[in-house]
C-alpha cells in the first residue's frame, strides 16, 4: 500500500520517473492573486538566478540526497544568457510583486536527449525544466505555470506534454500526477550506504 509506495520512492528502488499526460484543447489559467505570468526579462537575470538554483539546492538536501554537483551562479547566468540569446525554448515565469518565484520552460520532445527510443512520445511537448522558490512554493502559482504550458501547448498542436522528476523529491512525486501526468517510465536504483 502506501507505506510500501512511500519506501520505494525514497531510496529503496525508485530513482527518476518519467510522466506523460494528453493536452487539452483548452485550459483555463488561474494566476493567484499577487502573482502573473509572463516571459524572463533580461533585467532581472540576477533573481532568474535565484529560482533556476532553487532545484538543485532543494534536491541536494534530504531525502533526495542528489550528489550532482550544485551549478554556480555563473553557470547558471552563462544558461540564461544563452537562453535569451536563442528562441528554442517557451520560458514562463510565475512573478510575485515584479520577482521571479518560479519558471518552467517548455520545448519540443525532440531537444531532450533523456526521452529517446520508447521513451519519445509522437508531437509532444516536453516540460523539461520547473522551478519555484521555497517561500512560493503551495502558494498555486505552479499549477498555473503548468495549466499556462498546457494553454501554450495545445496553441502550437502539441497532443501530449511530456515532463520527468526525481522519485526521491516528495514535492515533486506528489505535484506531477496531481496535475494529471501518469508513470511511464521509471528508473529504479538501490544504494545501501
Amino acid at each position: 500500500g502506501a507505506v510500501i509506495d512511500a519506501w520505494f520512492r525514497v531510496g529503496f528502488g525508485g530513482q527518476h520517473a518519467h510522466g506523460i499526460q494528453e493536452v487539452p484543447p483548452q485550459t483555463e489559467v488561474t494566476v493567484p492573486e499577487g502573482f502573473e505570468i509572463r516571459g524572463p526579462s533580461v533585467d532581472q537575470v540576477e533573481e532568474l538566478i535565484d529560482v533556476d538554483l532553487a532545484l538543485p539546492e532543494h534536491q541536494a538536501r534530504a531525502p533526495v540526497f542528489s550528489t550532482r554537483p550544485l551549478p554556480t551562479r555563473e553557470d547558471s547566468r552563462k544558461e540564461w544568457l544563452e537562453t535569451f540569446a536563442g528562441d528554442e525554448e517557451h520560458i514562463l515565469v510565475g512573478y510575485l510583486d515584479g520577482r521571479p518565484v518560479a519558471c518552467w520552460a517548455f520545448v519540443p520532445l525532440e531537444r531532450s536527449g533523456e526521452h529517446t527510443g520508447l521513451t519519445r512520445a509522437e508531437n509532444a511537448a516536453f516540460l523539461g525544466f520547473a522551478s519555484t522558490l521555497p517561500e512560493a512554493r503551495g502558494s498555486g502559482i505552479g499549477v498555473a505555470l503548468t495549466d499556462a504550458g498546457f494553454a501554450w501547448a495545445a496553441q502550437h498542436g502539441y497532443e501530449v506534454m511530456v515532463t520527468d522528476w526525481r522519485e526521491t523529491n516528495l514535492l515533486a512525486s506528489r505535484f506531477w500526477p496531481a496535475r494529471g501526468f501518469r508513470r511511464t517510465f521509471l528508473r529504479l536504483y538501490r544504494s545501501i550506504p
